[in-house]
């Protein structure tokens, strides 16, 4: 769907919109990225409540009422999350070009001390529009796998593919006798690194599954795109938008191309109150990543 500046503003200035991405970014690095300007990227954020989303708006894309949008943004959060975060607001809140670069500084050589978690992104892309349902039945295989081992995740689209996130991944590994000590996962030398333990987990996935898959995302400062965001992109006739979105348990097999198109969540209020949803919930990897030969 092409989309113009009013309609990128009324999106994001939903309530219930703004409600629906705020729990997706709890102790976690926000992004913005700008579609127009790639080199503009606005990393080491945090939204700390549904009000923090309208005040880095007015900042960064001036999306207040007496003032048109300065750019369109994709909007990001980390795969890692964060307790407490390593930047306090007043850092944040740096937009002097000396002052942003010592806050830069300061995230990239920090933000392990503040490590609390992290989830296993497995992006499905499509190469084009076109391809879109072979990329959606190349991840419900993989979702179904999962399924078999009890493994939790939710489904995503994700304005290009979908997206198969397994949460937590670092509380469930140090269950583990061989995985006491969160510097043991971190310790990008050590054999039992996570990062080794994830780039191994999607090539696998990619050998087994779909050549979809992209096994190069395996990295500490990796961000995803927030459910409920727009994907935007620039095209030769316009700007598009499609809307990023988390399927529910009784979503997961009716998914049409339709969907993608942000007018259709407009209709009849359906981003009212959309929750957060994991498939076998309660459920661990440490099967499925036993069963893969990855862990003993």
């Amino acid at each position: 769907m092409i989309i113009d500046k009013a309609f990128y503003k009324k999106w994001y200035y939903l309530l219930s919109n703004q409600y629906n991405m705020f729990q997706y970014v709890h102790n976690r690095e926000f992004m913005l990225k700008s579609v127009q300007n790639l080199s503009c990227t606005t990393r080491h954020l945090q939204v700390r409540s549904v009000q923090s989303f309208q005040w880095w708006y007015k900042r960064i894309e001036t999306l207040d009422d007496d003032k048109s949008v300065r750019d369109y943004f994709n909007k990001y959060y980390s795969l890692a999350t964060f307790e407490p975060f390593p930047l306090t607001l007043e850092e944040q809140n740096a937009f002097g070009r000396g002052r942003r670069e010592a806050v830069k500084e300061h995230f990239t050589h920090g933000w392990s001390k503040y490590l609390k978690d992290f989830d296993f992104l497995i992006d499905i892309d499509a190469p084009t529009i076109d391809f879109i349902m072979i990329a959606y039945s190349d991840a419900l295989k993989i979702a179904r796998y999962l399924d078999l081992h009890d493994c939790p995740y939710s489904f995503r689209y994700s304005g290009k593919g979908f997206h198969v996130l397994i949460p937590n991944v670092i509380t469930q590994l140090r269950k583990q006798d061989q995985f006491p000590l969160l510097d043991t996962l971190i310790d990008v030398k050590s054999p039992q690194s996570l990062m080794k333990l994830y780039a191994k987990f999607l090539n696998k996935l990619k050998f087994i599954f779909s050549d979809f898959v992209d096994d190069t995302i395996a990295d500490f400062r990796r961000v995803t795109k927030i459910p409920y965001s727009l994907a935007i992109y620039q095209g030769t006739k316009g700007i598009h938008g499609y809307v990023c979105f988390e399927f529910q348990k009784d979503e997961i097999d009716s998914f049409t191309k339709k969907l993608i198109n942000p007018q259709e969540w407009l209709v009849d209020n359906k981003l009212f109150k959309r929750k957060s949803y994991v498939f076998n919930e309660g459920g661990s990897p440490i099967k499925l990543f036993k069963k893969m030969k990855f862990i003993d």
